[in-house]
């Protein structure tokens, strides 16, 4: 550990009378001069690097520097090559297998299915939404409001009672 020099320890000094005096602009010039009196430690060797390569900014070496990646990149570059010309005549023949017709009717054939699907579920919205309209009619009768306002108030006058008796039984365990 570095001991302070003459300068650090006036600086030091200073601080703590300013800061023991309550002098709180003197007090914080003398905790500046303390830091800039204060000798600066050495870095050491190797943290710059260390610090880039824990951030992931340092440089990364070059993949087609070594011989062995250009030549792995050639060999596949030259067997995709190699592969297209077997491929092609597969594909040709893979087509006229094909017809247009036939893509028209898979098509028309998957469009058909989608629609019928969603008519299935239209169908089942519109039945819903009738359940709905014939409960909003009679939910919207005076005897019914009144009967649905009588069962929240009972129903909250039931759930403070056992708040009642919950705080009773825990302020009183004998029960």
């Amino acid at each position: 550990m570095a001991t302070l020099g003459p300068r650090a320890h006036r600086a030091l000094a200073a601080w703590l009378q300013a800061e023991a005096a309550l002098r709180a602009e003197e007090a914080d010039r003398g905790l500046s001069e303390l830091f800039a009196a204060l000798p600066r430690p050495a870095v050491p060797a190797g943290f710059a690097e260390r610090v880039m390569a824990r951030a992931g900014l340092a440089p990364r070496p070059d993949l087609l520097a070594r011989r062995w990646a250009r030549w792995t990149l050639g060999a596949a570059a030259g067997l995709s090559a190699a592969a297209s010309v077997f491929l092609l005549p597969a594909v040709r023949a893979l087509v006229g297998l094909v017809s247009p017709a036939d893509l028209v009717s898979a098509g028309s054939r998957a469009t058909i299915g989608v629609v019928r699907w969603l008519a299935e579920g239209l169908s089942l919205w519109q039945a819903l939404a009738a359940v709905g309209e014939a409960l909003a009619h009679v939910a919207g009768q005076p005897a019914v409001l009144a009967a649905a306002a009588a069962s929240v108030l009972a129903s909250a006058g039931g759930l403070r009672a056992l708040q009642r008796l919950l705080a009773a039984e825990r302020s009183n365990p004998s029960w």
